[in-house]
């Protein structure tokens, strides 16, 4: 028998005001189906929204900023490497993390996490119940039929949003209460 699950990992309560935003930096050619931007049109407006919500926080929040990205992608087709994220447009000084960290250590120092694809990442930051958000773009990510009624769910408290400048709203009016928002009881069922 094995464990599907590394739950037993222990959090501490968390000390850092670290906002990891993890994004998902794409090939030049697309190399399986999936809800991810596919055109450079659909590629630009996704960097374009990513580039919104960082450059949207408030001033006290700078440094508080870590773009996540994988800088090598390993594929059934191989080692993809040498993508980079474009760091042009971004107006404030932020830290970087090119994923050389497991994703399950990072976690701890995390006050939040956002995430810009409905991606394992996400799914783990909610299984280890830390305060996420995910950005998405209604043009390019889409859902099955069967995960609509979650997703409205997710929509509902304020974990899913559609628009940066949503996202920027809520996280500059909530930043330091945080916890208290993603500890609501009705969040938290």
């Amino acid at each position: 028998a094995f464990s599907l699950s590394n739950r037993k990992v222990k959090f501490r309560k968390n000390i850092n005001n670290n906002i990891y935003f993890c994004i998902n930096t794409f090939g030049k050619f697309p190399y399986r189906y999936e809800s991810s931007p596919r055109t450079n049109e659909e590629k630009l407006r996704k960097l374009n929204s990513i580039k919104g919500v960082i450059n949207g926080l408030n001033e006290n929040l700078t440094n508080n900023i870590i773009i996540r990205y994988l800088e090598k992608h390993i594929t059934r087709l191989g080692e993809r490497s040498g993508v980079k994220f474009d760091k042009s447009g971004i107006f404030k000084n932020i830290s970087y993390d090119k994923g050389q960290t497991p994703f399950i250590k990072i976690l701890p120092r995390a006050k939040i996490v956002i995430h810009d694809s409905n991606s394992t990442g996400f799914l783990e930051s909610l299984f280890f119940n830390v305060p996420t958000i995910l950005i998405l773009d209604k043009k390019i990510e889409t859902f099955e039929k069967s995960a609509r009624k979650y997703v409205k769910l997710l929509e509902k408290k304020k974990i899913i949003h559609y628009d940066p400048k949503t996202v920027v709203n809520f996280i500059n009016k909530n930043f330091n209460e945080i916890d208290k928002w993603w500890n609501q009881r009705g969040l938290q069922k």
